[in-house]
């Protein structure tokens, strides 16, 4: 199993300290899915999955707000039973700007 676990910005550490300094910024969840669909193409049958540890939040992997939601249901899903049909419907506005 391959497991991606994106970053989020714990207090005290190095990375709050750079990303008070506009020197770091969480991921989009738009890079997440892509990374996602990209590796399972790659790695076929095995298992890949995500988990988003403070997902929608200014601290951890977000996108606009409005489909924040949708994109971390439709992940967490497809950790679970590796339908990439999932990671295809996610879409949102805020795609041009990503």
């Amino acid at each position: 199993m391959i497991s991606i676990n994106p970053t989020n910005i714990q207090k005290n550490t190095y990375v709050e300290y750079l990303w008070k300094r506009n020197l770091y910024s969480p991921v989009w969840l738009w890079s997440i899915n892509d990374v996602l669909i990209q590796s399972k193409k790659i790695i076929g049958d095995k298992r890949i999955k995500s988990d988003i540890i403070a997902g929608g939040s200014i601290r951890g992997p977000h996108n606009c707000g409005k489909c924040d939601n949708k994109f971390i249901d439709n992940i967490s899903k497809f950790s679970l039973n590796q339908n990439i049909k999932l990671l295809k419907e996610n879409n949102c506005e805020c795609y041009e700007k990503w």
